[in-house]
């Protein structure tokens, strides 16, 4: 488990409390609700005392469909709770009480509470997290939530509420093996534990084997499906559901994927009372929305700093990832662009490799000591070297611009940089932004 990056905190009572959290956490973990059952009992079951969940699952798009769902029902006038995965800055940015990034005194508060109830247990950083977040969710009012799920779904925390307004599944792809299933059958069934008897399904865009496991099993469960290419669909930038045509681009989120998530979000919008729709409203929203990371043109002391690049940033960080990735940079018109990288100890980095080089990169940057449990930079450099992608080690994310500034000053053509990986090269990225 890769906690480095998790424990800072700018509040330094938060940053104890969360090492006392992340001593808890077992060994080894095996996939179970039991940790999460124990803890919410303790807490007096605050999952039960809220309503109105929209559930989110899915390798990726999960957390942009979350935050898209998320500044749609805002600007409707809905109050809306969100819970969501991981954070790039801060913990903060997991828990969203009424609209509002819950505060640094309230989460200290509540980290404190649910330490003290769980008494020494033995018990996940997440899953504790969760518990919080439920418990906070009960003390304030919402007409929405919104959670996104962590890893999996059929024993993900978030699964333990019973029932759910819609649950979305955003495209599943092979990642988590360890954890979910060697193959894409097994870890779609994972994905589909969240799907509730009676309830409702959107079926984000999948391959063939994915979206007949979800139909098979919406159907055991008699829920109501909607599903991509069947019931809505996206051709250009409008999104076709029922009758309505959409159009989408306003949309302030790079890449065509981001229409299909969108998508998802306005369809839970029209297929749920309790959630609102305004179209007169769409355009000015969804031009508005950020998130950070998330094919983020870099604009602040980065840009200023290295004013010869033009910088971007990615999270993709498994092969589902890097293959979008490369698919938006083909798409832009990118060409020979430079990456800057590091990439999780648990992923695929041959496939990642192998999705890379068909952006047809001019040099990849390796950058060491990163707040991040990687691949070693070596290893990673060997299999470019034999797929004869340019490669070079740095000792850091800094050197690692510099040396795009020698390249981009010999070459005289695209200077167009993406630093992409992992969530943690992201992260330190915008801190040097900031």
């Amino acid at each position: 488990m890769q906690f480095k990056r998790y424990i800072s905190h700018s509040d330094k009572k938060i940053e104890k409390v969360i090492r006392k959290l992340l001593d808890l956490h077992p060994k080894s973990i095996d996939l179970s609700l039991g940790r999460i059952k124990k803890i919410l009992l303790k807490l007096g079951n605050p999952q039960n005392k809220i309503s109105n969940y929209i559930q989110v699952a899915g390798t990726n798009g999960k957390g942009s469909t979350s935050t898209i769902l998320y500044n749609l029902q805002k600007a409707m006038g809905r109050k809306v709770h969100v819970y969501r995965s991981p954070h790039l800055l801060k913990l903060n940015e997991r828990v969203i009480i009424a609209n509002k990034q819950i505060s640094n005194k309230y989460l200290l508060q509540i980290l404190e509470e649910v330490y003290f109830v769980n008494a020494g247990e033995k018990i996940t950083f997440f899953e504790i997290l969760t518990a919080a977040a439920f418990l906070a969710f009960s003390r304030s009012s919402a007409d929405i939530v919104i959670l996104e799920v962590g890893l999996g779904g059929r024993f993900d925390a978030t699964n333990i509420i019973k029932k759910n307004l819609t649950s979305i599944i955003t495209t599943i792809g092979n990642d988590h093996k360890e954890f979910l299933g060697s193959d894409l059958s097994a870890i779609a069934r994972e994905k589909a534990g969240i799907i509730k008897t009676n309830g409702k399904l959107i079926i984000s865009k999948q391959k063939t084997i994915v979206n007949n496991i979800l139909k098979e099993i919406a159907y055991d469960k008699n829920c109501k499906t909607y599903i991509y290419q069947k019931d809505w669909r996206v051709k250009g930038s409008n999104l076709y559901f029922k009758k309505n045509i959409i159009n989408l681009k306003e949309l302030s989120l790079e890449g065509r994927h981001q229409y299909i998530n969108t998508s998802c979000a306005i369809i839970s919008c029209l297929i749920n009372k309790e959630l609102h729709f305004n179209l007169d409203l769409l355009d000015d929203t969804i031009k508005r929305i950020t998130w950070q990371g998330r094919l983020q043109r870099v604009q602040g002391n980065l840009a200023k700093q290295y004013s010869s690049l033009k910088l971007w940033l990615d999270v993709a960080h498994n092969p589902l990832g890097f293959n979008i990735l490369k698919d938006w940079i083909i798409k832009k018109g990118i060409k020979n662009p430079i990456f800057i990288m590091a990439i999780g100890i648990n992923k695929d980095y041959i496939k990642i490799i192998q999705n890379l080089k068909k952006a047809n990169p001019y040099l990849v940057l390796l950058p060491k000591g990163l707040k991040l449990n990687a691949h070693d930079p070596n290893k990673i450099k060997k299999k470019c070297d034999d797929l004869k992608i340019k490669c070079l080690v740095s000792e850091n994310l800094v050197s690692a611009l510099k040396e795009c500034e020698v390249s981009i000053g010999k070459r005289k053509n695209n200077n167009q940089v993406i630093i992409t990986g992992s969530f943690a090269i992201v992260s330190e990225a915008i801190s040097i932004d900031k």
